[in-house]
């Protein structure tokens, strides 16, 4: 995977540890707190190729960083375009809330339909639950009846 930082670097994906940072478009600036705090942890870090010939990582984080559009914050040996990282970030954030409600909004009507369809299917066994006791019900007072004409036609048949 080849990406372009300040349009002289090359990011190459590797799997290291000890995460570090030494090129200036990624050592200032925000991200640059992310790089440190990463740089104890073994984390899948990207190489970059500097048109040198040196190399630097640059963490998952900051190559997220990157895929959201903040390579494009990078100024050179200037650093960060604060200005642009805030809008970045306020635009990700904007598609990040709106992704997140829509998904809401989606799971809220599964769990609507699927309640639904559990309801329907309960009153479902419920009404042929109820039909049932209706039938055991009259079987019973069928039996009833013929109990006591039985008992009847023994009671006169012995006289």
């Amino acid at each position: 995977m080849a990406q372009a930082c300040c349009r002289a670097h090359k990011i190459d994906q590797t799997t290291s540890t000890n995460a570090t940072v030494t090129s200036p478009c990624l050592s200032k600036g925000p991200m640059a707190s992310i790089a440190q705090a990463s740089s104890t942890a073994t984390s899948t870090s990207h190489a970059l190729v500097e048109p040198s010939g040196s190399t630097a990582t640059m963490s998952v984080a900051q190559s997220a960083g990157a895929s959201l559009g903040l390579s494009d914050t990078c100024d050179g040996a200037l650093g960060w375009d604060p200005g642009r990282v805030r809008e970045v970030l306020r635009t990700q954030k904007a598609a990040v809330t709106k992704w997140y409600k829509a998904e809401l909004r989606r799971m809220q009507a599964e769990f609507r339909a699927s309640a639904a369809a559990d309801i329907a299917a309960l009153r479902s066994a419920l009404e042929a639950t109820q039909d049932q006791a209706d039938r055991l019900d009259v079987q019973k007072q069928l039996l009833l009846h013929q109990a006591s004409l039985h008992c009847k036609a023994a009671a006169s048949s012995s006289w």
